[in-house]
């Protein structure tokens, strides 16, 4: 028995669907079922859609002893006839999982179905230099891999070059918001149709997209089968230069969606002129960091209020990000491009970008981290109607979707909170005014070293202002492990450059809140010592090996530097394991 499971929407339904038909071709479609479990917990993109279209034979109960198959082991799994065999994966290959005779697909759209409206549209198709346009919102536009792909830059590009190629073309628009595309897509004097009536029956959107003679498809599988079902010779299709919104994903099984004979525009536009009096400075530190570059430099140059500059510090990357940011900046004016030529910090970088700001607020970013779709548009409003030092807002972690909030107002709560070490306190979920920023790096200069944001600027930043307001609005996506540095080249911090690092720190917030605020000097020292514990932590495979005095020099240092009495604590431990050897 071969199952194949269905899942998600009715795109990924035909990839499973043509799977199906293949394990028929090879096994006997007697042999082959379909399980849809998946659709009784979840109900995604109007449900199970093949039903009426295909003769499936489904299962009901899984049998115990499945062996279970995905792409990577399709061709390695040796079959037999004792075992029963579960197929679970997309199969969007059509290379490789596409059975010989495809003739089925064309069964399943069928004409007959479409309203009036929709029946003289594809009358219409059919007689045009018809170009389709699908545009995918809704679920694309915060997706941490999906989404800031195919932005309304990469449309206004893909329709740009479809009128610089074709003498009076038509475009058909396809989409899931068909009011923000009326309202958010220029045509120029193109004639554009606007096509709906379909949500019923969302088959018959590929169909009239298959119909047209161009395709200008979205990262989505749902307008890659309309392009794959156009079977005009001279088509030609645009998409995306890649699929997913890392940009690194070319060589693996996803990128079968995207090649062939597509042209591919960018996903940006280009920006001649820098922002006169930006309103936002959105400054992003990085090193070796290009794996989550990508993404977040489009969320942030899709923003529909532009009214923005961008500053890159590249502390000295080796992997490749440079030519990614060069790339980028050379297209947009607004983007400021700052490079350290050998390392210094991501510390120090943070404060070269809020030195070369000039927007009214700031907004700092890692690679890892991304704008909501309209974040700039909402901060703007709110920033406008009540203007404030400080503006926290609503973040949100990716793939835990844990949401953490900024809900009091007061400056010192929310200092406490940032010097404990817990969410609330940290420089990228917070809207900074740039005085409030050049007061307060004017305390920090003699403090150069690597230290984290959230343990001295974010506490420096709240400590100087004023007053700070708040929103639960989410306005930004952190990805969990998507941009962690992809190069072994970045040179480790030695124990005594983290021990002057932490020891400066120390001393520096010690300073900062001795006279103004001393009933936080507790939660510096209580920091400190988990900062120092961390530092043994992290380097006790750097003990294997090492004599006994070396161990206590390391140890010492801390102690001298920090205050702490981890040399006391190692010697006592070691006291501890000679009396119970004794005792033995």
């Amino acid at each position: 028995m071969h199952i194949v499971r269905f899942m998600e929407g009715f795109a990924n339904q035909l990839f499973q669907l043509c799977l199906y038909v293949k394990l028929g071709e090879l096994y006997g479609l007697e042999a082959v079922f379909a399980d849809i479990s998946f659709y009784d917990t979840n109900p995604v993109h109007n449900g199970f859609k093949l039903d009426p279209l295909y003769p499936l034979r489904y299962i009901h109960e899984l049998p115990d002893d499945l062996v279970e198959i995905n792409e990577n082991s399709f061709f390695t799994t040796a079959i037999d006839s004792e075992h029963n065999y579960y197929y679970n994966g997309f199969w969007q290959d059509e290379d490789r999982f596409f059975p010989e005779d495809m003739s089925f697909v064309d069964g399943l759209f069928r004409s007959e179905l479409l309203s009036p409206e929709n029946r003289e549209i594809f009358r219409m198709i059919g007689s045009a230099p018809s170009v389709s346009v699908h545009v995918r919102r809704g679920d694309y536009l915060d997706h941490a891999w999906l989404g800031n792909v195919s932005t309304p830059a990469y449309f206004a590009n893909a329709i740009a070059l479809i009128r610089e190629t074709l003498e009076n073309p038509v475009f058909f628009v396809f989409s899931n918001d068909p009011i923000w595309c009326r309202e958010n897509l220029d045509f120029g004097d193109s004639r554009a149709i606007f096509v709906t009536g379909n949500d019923r029956h969302v088959e018959l959107d590929i169909l009239m997209m298959s119909r047209c003679r161009h395709n200008i498809i979205s990262n989505s599988s749902f307008s890659w089968w309309a392009q794959y079902l156009n079977r005009d010779p001279a088509k030609i299709v645009i998409s995306p230069e890649y699929w997913y919104s890392t940009g690194l994903d070319r060589g693996s099984w996803a990128t079968k969606l995207n090649t062939g004979p597509f042209l591919h525009v960018k996903n940006y536009a280009s920006v001649n002129q820098a922002a006169a009096d930006p309103f936002f400075s959105i400054l992003i530190p990085l090193r070796d960091q290009k794996n989550g570059l990508i993404r977040c430099l489009s969320s942030v140059l899709q923003q529909p209020f532009g009214n923005i500059e961008i500053i890159l510090v590249d502390d000295a990357s080796t992997d490749g990000s440079l030519e990614i940011e060069a790339e980028y900046a050379a297209a947009d004016a607004r983007i400021v491009l700052i490079r350290n030529e050998s390392r210094e910090s991501l510390f120090v970088s943070r404060i070269k970008a809020a030195k070369a700001a000039r927007g009214r607020y700031l907004l700092f970013a890692d690679p890892d981290d991304y704008l909501s779709w309209d974040a700039c548009r909402t901060l703007h409003a709110r920033l406008t109607a009540a203007p404030t030092e400080v503006l926290s807002f609503g973040w949100r972690t990716i793939p835990d979707y844990k949401l953490f909030y900024i809900r009091s107002e007061n400056t010192r709560d929310t200092l406490k909170r940032s010097l404990s070490g817990k969410p609330g306190g940290s420089l990228w979920n917070m809207c900074w005014s740039r005085e409030l920023a050049c007061r307060a790096l004017g305390a920090v200069d003699p403090f150069y070293c690597d230290m984290p944001e959230d343990g001295i600027l974010a506490p420096l930043f709240i400590h100087f202002a004023s007053e700070l307001q708040h929103t639960d609005r989410v306005v930004y996506y952190r990805v969990q492990g998507w941009a962690k540095p992809s190069s072994g080249a970045v040179r480790k911090d030695t124990p005594r450059e983290i021990i002057d690092s932490l020891h400066n720190r120390s001393r520096f917030l010690t300073g900062l809140f001795a006279e103004s605020a001393p009933e936080l000097l507790p939660l510096v020292q209580k920091q400190k010592v988990k900062d120092a514990d961390t530092l043994v932590q992290r380097y006790q495979a750097m003990y294997q090996g090492r004599s006994v005095f070396s161990k206590i020099a390391f140890l010492k240092s801390i102690d001298d530097c920090l205050g702490t009495r981890f040399l006391f604590g190692a010697i006592r431990k070691r006291l501890r394991r000679v009396i119970r050897l004794n005792k033995t």
